[in-house]
């Protein structure tokens, strides 16, 4: 059997994306280092922004920790924890963006600077605009947290353009239900439905 000429590649992220990891997980009672080194990181691995790590190490970091602290939204904390300038330097471009269309093109057209596992699609819906996110990633298991993580980033977005005003007219996951609805509505700011397509 001859090999394949194409070589499976890691897909990565910037170790923003795991900004203020530390601090949420102590606020859960957690010691982060051991769960850091459980999935292949170090905290030397995460001061830089810009730093580069897999993709796979930093969902299952976020499912063991909710696993640990017993706590399902940890994606929606590490989210609220978060503040536009964890973006770097394309904070400043987003900033620039002055409708919610021009600032997801952006994000899309710098996607390998973000986060290049983020999938994320918009569709016209009549008055409505309909924003499909997806993470792809070969971590066998849920990725529930990066999910939620992933949606309530993008809420951080909207609002930093277009004012703390803004809010969707409803957030969808297929995931079911968590047992604190309360910080999907405070991050979301919206009806939530679970079990959704």
């Amino acid at each position: 059997m001859q090999k394949s000429a194409v070589q499976h590649q890691v897909m990565q992220v910037r170790a923003a994306a795991l900004s203020h990891y530390e601090d949420v997980a102590r606020k859960l009672g957690l010691n982060p280092q051991p769960l850091l080194w459980k999935v292949g990181l170090t905290r030397q691995m995460l001061v830089a922004p810009t730093q580069l790590i897999p993709f796979k190490s930093a969902v299952a970091l976020l499912e063991l920790t909710s696993e640990e602290s017993g706590c399902d939204t940890v994606g929606l904390m590490m989210a609220e924890a978060r503040v536009l300038s964890d973006f770097g330097p394309i904070s400043l471009l987003l900033m620039q963006q002055h409708t919610m269309r021009s600032a997801l093109n952006t994000i899309a057209q710098y996607r390998h600077l973000l986060n290049e596992s983020l999938a994320m699609h918009m569709e016209d819906a009549g008055k409505y605009t309909l924003i499909r996110e997806e993470i792809m990633t070969d971590h066998e298991g849920s990725a529930r947290q990066s999910i939620d993580m992933a949606v309530g980033v993008l809420m951080l977005i909207f609002r930093a353009i277009l004012g703390e005003q803004w809010r969707p007219q409803a957030a969808h996951f297929t995931h079911a239900p968590s047992s604190d609805l309360q910080i999907y509505r405070r991050v979301l700011g919206c009806p939530v439905q679970f079990g959704s397509d």
